[in-house]
């Protein structure tokens, strides 16, 4: 019933939603906009409008506008902020690290940090795996969860606390460069450890002699 009348919306709707957010990217701005009008009678036909919206589309951006539609230039998706000018990933720790500073150190606090980084691409896992390694580190040593940890492991608290500060200068393009005439390949890249293991997933594709390479997730 649906897919007939709203043939584009329900297609991403099944491929493109996770959870409760709705995340999809279009070729061009005409696309955009007739799938923005597509949502938005599907959505209200079945008594589901969605919330929110942002785009990176000027144009869509401006019949929003016209129309008195409420956006976020920097919004949450899939747990990382995008910042829709600039078109770029970023993470906000600050408030994290300001919280966890004000209580003891013990490994009821770092697990309760931990808890609080949602990156599901793994696009910050290089730094944010250094809490997972202290915090298997403080299990393995017996610690109780409300004990302060030893002076050593305390440091190494410390020091990832200061290292998780970088973060706030990070910025990941959104857009990986794919086109219709890009000539693509898939690299990854596993290693593993005692500690941790890990993977890489980046993308190869050229255009007209021109060779980019991006991260898609880890």
């Amino acid at each position: 019933m649906y897919k007939q009348t709203y043939p584009i919306a329900t297609k991403h709707i099944e491929i493109n939603t996770y959870m409760d957010d709705f995340v999809i990217g279009t070729s061009t701005d005409t696309e955009a906009i007739t799938l923005y009008r597509e949502m938005l009678q599907l959505t209200s036909h079945i008594s589901l409008p969605l919330a929110k919206w942002t785009t990176n589309s000027k144009a869509l951006q401006g019949v929003w506008k016209q129309e008195n539609v409420p956006f976020r230039e920097i919004t949450q998706v899939l747990g990382v902020e995008w910042d829709t000018d600039k078109d770029v990933f970023q993470i906000d720790v600050q408030a994290k690290i300001v919280e966890a500073s004000k209580e003891p150190v013990t490994k009821r606090l770092l697990l309760k940090l931990m808890s609080k980084f949602y990156d599901p691409l793994g696009l910050f896992a290089p730094v944010t795996v250094i809490g997972k390694i202290l915090f298997q580190d403080t299990w393995l040593s017996g610690i109780k969860w409300d004990e302060l940890l030893p002076p050593a492991v305390a440091q190494q608290w410390h020091k990832w606390m200061n290292e998780l500060q970088c973060l706030k200068d990070i910025r990941i393009p959104r857009w990986i460069g794919f086109s219709e005439t890009s000539d693509v390949t898939i690299h990854v890249f596993c290693d593993a450890s005692e500690r941790a293991y890990g993977a890489s997933l980046y993308a190869r594709h050229t255009v007209n002699n021109f060779t980019e390479i991006n991260l898609i997730c880890s």
